[in-house]
């Protein structure tokens, strides 16, 4: 049985450049890569163990670890601008206490910092912004 599939131009040259790495052919390369699963079922779903390494693929070894093509990169930043827009039109309505928001959106509030810490952890928000809002009748604060 042939399986034909299309991949990305910047796919195939990753592919190439871990086979040349490997001293295989991409087409050897890809022929380990299929021996590994067996037949899959058209109409069900099959359950495939994911790849360590393209190195284990190659020689032929599975097992159950996540394999990241890019260790090095930066992890994910959330966008602090929804939550800036949202404190900016919403901070008058919360004076006086601590909020937590995962973009535009209001995870807890309370006078509590640690509730709200709680709440906000409890939601699993990542990297939420938590701030304390100063109540509108403060006064200044001066260094």
């Amino acid at each position: 049985m042939t399986v034909q599939i299309e991949i990305r131009e910047e796919t195939a040259a990753k592919l190439q450049a871990v086979a040349a790495a490997l001293e295989l052919s991409l087409e050897e390369y890809l022929e380990r890569i299929a021996a590994l699963f067996p037949a899959l079922p058209i109409n069900g779903a099959a359950k495939v163990q994911r790849v360590s390494t393209p190195y284990d693929l190659a020689k032929g070894s599975l097992d159950n670890s996540v394999y990241d093509p890019n260790p090095d990169a930066q992890p994910r930043r959330p966008d602090p601008r929804p939550a800036m827009e949202w404190l900016r039109l919403h901070s008058k309505e919360y004076g006086g206490q601590w909020v937590a928001l995962d973009g535009d959106r209001l995870i807890a509030h309370g006078p509590v910092a640690q509730e709200v810490y709680a709440a906000a952890k409890a939601d699993g928000a990542y990297l939420p912004l938590i701030d304390y809002i100063e109540p509108a009748d403060a006064p200044p604060f001066i260094f």
